[in-house]
């Protein structure tokens, strides 16, 4: 399962890093994390693998990032916060280690994308980092 869960990692950053090129955000991915920790969690439930995604809050800033097996902190765009292009931890909850690191101190999960989105829509994150659903999503609850 390890090798399962970096290679979906290594593929969602592909993505993201062709995606943010496209519409003109950072290398770095900031202002990604929504839609790369939906990305994540589609493709890891496509292949029957546990994934919640995770919301963190500091002051005005927001950072999602992903659960996975209940055991694997996922995060492909924490190079925002110079961090690797792809941080796999393997201890959930974190250890005293990472108590610094605000963007992973978790607030909220969210068991679907439309959850998530619901909660970026309620507290105003702008438009672009919005989640976008599939039409499959749209009914989910």
């Amino acid at each position: 399962m390890q090798k399962r869960i970096f290679s979906t990692a290594s593929d969602v950053r592909i993505w993201a890093e062709e995606y943010a090129l496209k519409n003109h955000f950072r290398t770095d991915l900031c202002g990604l994390c929504a839609k790369a920790s939906a990305e994540l969690y589609r493709k890891y439930t496509e292949v029957g693998i546990s994934c919640v995604i995770h919301s963190a809050k500091y002051y005005n800033s927001g950072h999602f990032f992903n659960v996975v097996a209940n055991e694997w902190l996922v995060d492909i765009t924490a190079s925002q916060f110079g961090q690797s292009n792809i941080t796999i931890i393997g201890k959930w909850p974190l250890p005293s280690i990472y108590d610094e690191c605000w963007w992973w101190k978790s607030n909220t999960q969210f068991q679907n994308i439309k959850v998530a989105l619901l909660h970026q829509m309620e507290n105003k994150w702008p438009k672009h980092q919005l989640i976008d659903l599939r039409d499959n999503e749209r009914n989910s609850i």
